[in-house]
């Protein structure tokens, strides 16, 4: 795989707090099937999931991602 993507999810918070920014990296080059492991796997139906960029294979590879996998970037 040559490389992957940087996935952000906004959510937002009905009681009126602040939106939280959760950044994934996804083991997935295609940038829409990217967004949809995120929204079906780690997102809620509400929450705002945006590709901001490439992941770069040696990401991928530090990581330990296989293809279609993904991790939490933000822990």
């Amino acid at each position: 795989m040559e490389h992957g993507r940087l996935i952000r999810v906004t959510t937002q918070d009905e009681r009126g707090h602040e939106p939280q920014v959760i950044t994934y990296v996804v083991a997935e080059p295609d940038r829409a099937k990217a967004e949809k492991i995120i929204r079906t796997k780690a997102a809620r139906i509400e929450d705002d999931v945006e590709a901001i960029g490439r992941a770069s294979q040696q990401l991928l590879k530090a990581f330990n991602l296989a293809s279609g996998e993904f991790i939490r970037a933000d822990d």
